[in-house]
């Protein structure tokens, strides 16, 4: 997995826990340039996975890890722990909140960060 913001840069998380957190994004190699530069017509093949690691905004501690995987079904979520137990969660707020996203359920990078 890499990062498609400059040299794994973090962005403060304004739609996970109310600015909390700051992130970065992680995909395969293959999937890093359709991401940079999402347009609507934009997809991820199925099999994609999209990685988003939490860091504390306070103290840069590691928080959880929020995953997308896209299956013929749609899009999946689960929600790991730092440690990479997977957490107990009702992802229905994610797909809902995801449905709304302006591309394959997919909001991208901050817009100053695209290249």
């Amino acid at each position: 997995m890499t990062s498609p913001g400059a040299d794994a840069s973090r962005f403060p998380s304004l739609g996970h826990d109310l600015g909390r957190y700051q992130y970065s994004v992680h995909l395969a190699p293959n999937l890093v340039e359709a991401y940079q530069q999402l347009v609507v017509a934009t997809e991820l093949p199925l099999g994609a996975e999209v990685l988003m690691r939490h860091f504390d905004a306070k103290s840069g501690d590691s928080g959880p890890l929020y995953v997308m995987r896209k299956e013929a079904r749609g899009w999946s979520y689960a929600i790991l722990s730092n440690t990479g137990d997977v957490l107990p969660a009702d992802t229905r707020a994610c797909a809902q909140c995801h449905a709304a996203a302006p591309t394959d359920h997919l909001f991208g990078l901050p817009r100053d960060t695209k290249r």
